[in-house]
């Protein structure tokens, strides 16, 4: 029953990546967060487990983007490169920030999310002002909090920025293609920062069972992990495949709505965590 959750869970999430260009980790973090409290691990640390098996799917689906991406040259190496840096203190900072709330204030700041992310997409708001790049500093500061941002929350950063390369004037197919490469490192460190976070409490035998789950690795749940990778490689071009048939505004204002959905059942399920 779990493995057959986590691969439609996996094809529903590449679908939506092909079709609208979305991370996964809007479905994935509530998904696995769900599966968890219903099989009865009600602990503190359910949501840790969530973003960190979030972040190592996003690791593994991103190569296949950024790959894409290269082939096509949208990739712009030189800023991934002034990123860099910034990205990794920040995952590793959010990382660590993650760790100091329980399940609660976590599923709290993740629902602040989607409803914040689903208001913006149900108004469609359009650019009408842009911004100059920063300098070098101005990008280590940018990088700095997209990465806390991203490891606090089990995304891979580029629902933040594709936004700010828009600011910045760039093309569509740039912004997409650079900001799938700043994903790889983010997810990368974020899934070995929650791994090492998580090695310590899952061996205490202090949270409700949790370590007694096969495959999982500090807070990453590997069984879900390769279930929700490659099932969301395969379901992705078939996405792709229908995203130029469909009304893209329609497909973004139901997705929003299914994002105002997850987050009144993860508001509702709050008082389930311990």
């Amino acid at each position: 029953m779990e493995l057959i959750f986590f691969i439609v869970l996996g094809g529903f999430v590449g679908f939506l990546a092909g079709l609208l260009g979305i991370g996964g980790g809007t479905m994935v973090v509530p998904a696995i967060a769900f599966w968890l409290d219903y099989s009865g691990f009600h602990c503190d640390r359910v949501m840790h487990v969530a973003l960190g098996s979030s972040l190592a799917t996003i690791c593994f689906t991103s190569l296949s983007s950024i790959w894409a991406h290269q082939r096509h040259g949208n990739i712009k190496w030189n800023i991934v490169s002034q990123l860099i840096v910034g990205l990794v203190l920040g995952v590793v900072f959010g990382s660590w920030l993650g760790y100091l709330f329980d399940s609660k204030w976590l599923a709290v700041i993740f629902s602040c999310f989607l409803i914040s992310n689903a208001v913006y997409m149900l108004n469609s708001f359009e650019l009408t002002k842009h911004y100059n790049q920063p300098g070098l500093f101005g990008m280590v500061m940018v990088a700095f909090t997209v990465g806390a941002l991203s490891a606090l929350l089990g995304l891979g950063g580029g629902i933040f920025f594709v936004s700010l390369f828009a600011f910045w004037r760039w093309p569509m197919r740039d912004a997409v293609g650079t900001s799938a490469a700043c994903g790889f490192p983010v997810a990368l460190v974020g899934m070995v920062s929650y791994m090492l976070l998580g090695i310590g409490p899952i061996q205490s035998n202090e949270l409700d069972g949790l370590n007694s789950l096969t495959g999982l690795v500090g807070f990453v749940y590997w069984p879900a992990v390769v279930s929700i990778s490659i099932a969301s490689v395969i379901f992705a071009p078939i996405g792709a495949h229908f995203a130029s048939r469909v009304s893209n505004k329609a497909l973004r204002r139901a997705f929003a709505v299914l994002m105002l959905v997850i987050a009144a059942g993860m508001l509702f399920q709050l008082s389930t965590l311990a």
